[in-house]
């Protein structure tokens, strides 16, 4: 299997996997920002986990500055788009995708 259609694969994946959990707190708690905060602080361990998301989310963000203007990709604002709208599971497998296409397409040096 291609590395792009790996990453395109776990792309769909990290879209429906942290939505499809995300739409069921939704469906039960509605949109209570506050609620998913405090639960998102309940513990050492759910803060070690956001605040490795967030760190690791940061790191990418950067990531995607730097490769994309080297591989002269346009567009870059839907990776951070994405990355806050969806999540890094998404975002990342994604702008990897996009990043491969655009090597395939690179004149050889």
């Amino acid at each position: 299997m291609k590395l792009k259609l790996i990453y395109l694969v776990l792309a769909v994946i990290g879209l429906i996997l942290p939505l499809y959990q995300f739409m069921k707190f939704l469906m039960k708690y509605g949109f209570n920002l506050r609620y998913m905060i405090e639960l998102v602080a309940a513990n050492y361990i759910s803060r070690f986990l956001v605040l490795d998301l967030i760190l690791a989310a940061m790191v990418f963000l950067i990531l995607v500055v730097v490769e994309g203007r080297r591989v002269q990709m346009k567009n870059l604002w839907i990776y951070f788009l994405t990355t806050l709208c969806i999540g890094l599971s998404f975002s990342l497998p994604l702008f990897l995708y996009f990043r491969e296409i655009k090597k395939e397409n690179l004149p050889a040096d």
